[in-house]
């Protein structure tokens, strides 16, 4: 701008002046702001309401209670499957020796089944549920025990049930189970080594 022009600003408008031109009153739209005062956008902003804070409040609430959904692993088929209980029969074959006396240890090899239950034997001599740790099931293994003071000729000799455990599982895998004689004796006290061995109970 050159330095012949001068400016008037007054508060209700503005005159110009230059060589060659008219004097024009030019009418001012808005106005300067002083020092320190608001900016003229600010004037025109209007604090929060109650209402408007209400709003934001039910926002961040429902975002709290109603978070987006998680997409998770589908779930293993072993999983999946429905649990359902068995029975485990145990046999003892003396071969001949009059059986008096069994100690034997039953444990499930994985977790997939649990000790639910225990019951006594065919023979009359080992009817009566056998002796056990009932803290032991809980682990998935069991020490069973049973002894008869029937005389011999009323002892089971061959291959006969001792006990039945039962058992509930989960999943499709097959379960897999030990089972180790860890004593066994005849009416008169004498120690002997039958042959242990279990199947698991058809459904009837």
């Amino acid at each position: 701008m050159k330095p012949r022009i001068a400016r008037i600003i007054r508060a209700t408008g503005r005159r110009v002046r230059a060589p060659g031109l008219q004097e024009q009153r030019v009418q001012l739209v808005g106005r300067v702001p002083s020092r320190g005062a608001p900016l003229p956008f600010a004037e025109k902003c209007e604090p929060i309401g109650t209402s408007s804070l209400i709003l934001v409040l039910a926002a961040v609430l429902f975002s709290a209670l109603f978070p987006p959904p998680t997409i998770r692993a589908q779930q293993r088929s072993d999983e999946a499957d429905p649990a359902h209980f068995f029975a485990i029969d145990i046999y003892i074959d003396s071969k001949g020796t009059a059986l008096a006396a069994y100690q034997f240890e039953f444990a499930a090899t994985n977790s997939l089944v649990k000790i639910v239950g225990i019951e006594g034997g065919e023979h009359p001599a080992f009817r009566v549920p056998p002796f056990y740790d009932p803290k032991a099931i809980q682990h998935e293994k069991v020490i069973i025990a049973a002894f008869s003071t029937l005389p011999r000729a009323n002892l089971p000799s061959g291959k006969t049930r001792v006990a039945t455990i039962h058992l509930l599982k989960n999943g499709t895998r097959p379960p897999g189970f030990s089972l180790r004689l860890q004593a066994a004796g005849d009416p008169d006290g004498n120690r002997f080594f039958p042959q242990p061995s279990f199947e698991q109970r058809k459904p009837e």
